[in-house]
């Protein structure tokens, strides 16, 4: 069994103050109500945890709880960083599909200079180095991409990709420079960047198509 649920969102969402009430109720609820059951079934079981939990924030704080939790009843846990993909656009979307959308709206937009860090992981790689970790013998991992790349960087890669123009605000983004130590040793990841961001933009041109269609059903009816 794996523990993927969380509230969870990219830095717009976390670290709202407006949002912390709700974060801390949620995942305690979560958490009480799986890990009552897990310790009752005595199922092996996967814990996704994060880089950023011990952050003194809900997210933060809940995930390092969680994390804990699981090993006290004998899970598996993985740490993550920064993992991407296509995601329905919402308030508590990632950065990735909020750049890809803006771009392909006429111009990628990022409300922060874009001098934070992040490392960036394609969910394919991801789920596979978590396939690795469950059916493996190791008891922990830290799930990670090489390296550490600018928002900055990842924006021009989508308005490259888009054929747009890239505008950056004057904020300073947040960032949490901590390196993975614990890797699984014969995992890699496969997708590059570009490859990532290119997926994403599928994704986002063929939800954008879905999205014209059923206005224009709507509208004719």
């Amino acid at each position: 069994m794996w523990f993927l649920a969380w509230d969870t969102g990219g830095a717009k969402y976390l670290e709202a103050a407006s949002q912390q009430h709700e974060q801390y109720k949620n995942n305690c609820e979560i958490s009480l109500r799986v890990f009552d059951a897990l310790s009752r079934i005595r199922k092996p079981f996967l814990f996704t945890t994060s880089q950023l939990a011990g952050l003194p924030n809900a997210y933060g704080t809940t995930k390092l709880m969680a994390w804990h939790w699981t090993l006290n009843l004998g899970g598996k846990v993985a740490r993550l960083w920064n993992v991407y993909g296509w995601e329905h656009p919402t308030v508590r979307s990632h950065v990735i599909t909020d750049l890809v959308l803006s771009g392909c709206q006429g111009r990628v937009r990022c409300l922060t200079d874009g001098s934070e860090q992040r490392r960036f992981l394609y969910k394919t790689d991801c789920v596979e180095a978590l396939i690795e970790l469950f059916e493996g013998t190791q008891q922990s991992a830290e799930i990670a991409s090489g390296q550490w790349i600018t928002i900055r960087n990842v924006a021009e890669e989508v308005a490259r990709q888009l054929n747009v123009e890239a505008r950056f605000g004057d904020l300073k983004g947040s960032e949490c420079l901590v390196d993975p130590s614990e890797m699984l040793p014969d995992w890699f990841p496969r997708v590059t960047l570009a490859d990532g961001v290119a997926a994403v933009i599928a994704e986002a041109r063929a939800y954008l198509q879905r999205e014209h269609d059923s206005t224009r059903v709507a509208v004719a009816e």
